[in-house]
Parts: structure tokens; sequence; C-alpha cells
């Protein structure tokens, strides 16, 4: 804990103290750093769809370290659960649904690869009052240019092709140059829409505030 969480911890013991209620400190303080170690969390946030709907938070149950935060257009609060860890055992990331039936199946929720514990996902409506979340395919080799404003590697006729993209992203209401990419919780590529003839193409996203 730092210096203000634990003038927040002797404050807790003096009050427990003070009202003569010292067998409640223990779970006071067990609760506090439950709490202190969540605020630190190291959240990895995916966004999976363009303007998406639902923001699903999913943990390995208790104080996760590492909870997966992502965004996901559905229909309703099932079909985004469902989605998200489809998505998920796609590119390899399991241990978020079981697949044993549970002795307690209103403890849970059931999605298509399993069964997935109530505790341990969280589930709101995208907040689009401020603006949303916009997704869409980079070519792999403009990244540099959209990304770090670095447009050495491009001969003339990737000059023109990045013209091209930023005057098809401006007309479906995207800047290219604020796009970034998706990364997976290991830092690589999200996904990567593989074409042998025009090259690599990676999935990116930015925030377009409301005008």
């Amino acid at each position: 804990m730092d210096k203000k969480q634990q003038m927040y911890a002797a404050f807790m013991e003096g009050v427990c103290d003070k009202l003569n209620c010292k067998d409640a400190l223990p779970l006071l303080q067990k609760g506090f750093e439950a709490f202190c170690e969540s605020a630190g969390a190291d959240c990895k946030y995916i966004n999976l769809s363009d303007r998406p709907n639902f923001d699903v938070t999913l943990s390995h149950g208790g104080i996760d370290p590492h909870p997966l935060e992502i965004t996901v257009q559905a229909y309703d609060e099932s079909d985004a659960i469902d989605t998200v860890i489809t998505k998920l055992a796609e590119h390899g990331i399991e241990g978020y649904a079981e697949t044993d039936t549970p002795e307690h199946p209103e403890d849970y929720i059931e999605v298509s690869k399993g069964y997935v514990p109530v505790q341990n996902v969280a589930i709101k409506k995208t907040d689009t009052s401020r603006g949303e979340i916009r997704c869409a395919y980079v070519p792999e080799h403009l990244l540099s240019a959209l990304v770090n404003a670095d447009t050495s590697g491009l001969d003339e006729r990737g000059l023109q092709e990045l013209k091209d993209f930023e005057e098809e992203m401006a007309a479906d209401g995207i800047n290219a140059r604020g796009l970034n990419p998706e990364y997976g919780p290991d830092g690589e590529f999200w996904d990567v829409d593989e074409d042998f003839r025009n090259g690599n193409s990676v999935w990116c996203s930015e925030f377009v505030e409301r005008k």
C-alpha cells in the first residue's frame, strides 16, 4: 500500500478501537487490501467491433490482476458475452468458460463454449454520450505512416495508396491517422487479415468524439 492507503488503514483501526468493534477490523482490512489491489490492476482493453454497443469485463475470479475489458457489437447481453468468449477461443485464449455442466446453473451464464461464472463477468452498455469507437482494417505497410507519420518507406504508389485510404476512411467518418492497432494480451496484433496479393491488414481502432 502507498502512504495514503496506509493512513486510511490506520484510520480504520482507530475507528474500530473507538467503537469497540475490533472483531470487524480483520474483515475490513482484507476488503481494503483487495480494493487496493484491484485499483492497481492491469486491465487489457480490446475492441472487437466497429461501433460496439456492449462493454464486457472478464476475470478469472477473485482479484484478477489482469482482467480483460472488451467492447463488442451484439444483439443483447447474452449475445455479447457469447461473442466475446467465442472470439477469445478463436485466438487461443481459454479459461473464462467452464466446459463441465455446473451443479448450480443459476450461478453461471451459458454460452456456446460452456459456462461462465456470473461473478467473473460484468457487462454494460457502451457509453456513446461523448462519441463512439470506430474500427477498421489498415494495410500493414501504411501503419508507420498513419501511426508515426513516417512515410519514408512509401514510394509514389504507396503515397497515393495512403491518400486513397485516408479519403476512404474520412468518407466513413474515421480519421485514418487516429487509428491504432488493437493488441492481444501478449502484445501481438489482435487480428490480421492475410491477403497474399495486397499484403496483410491489421485491425485498428480509434475513439471518434461527437461534434
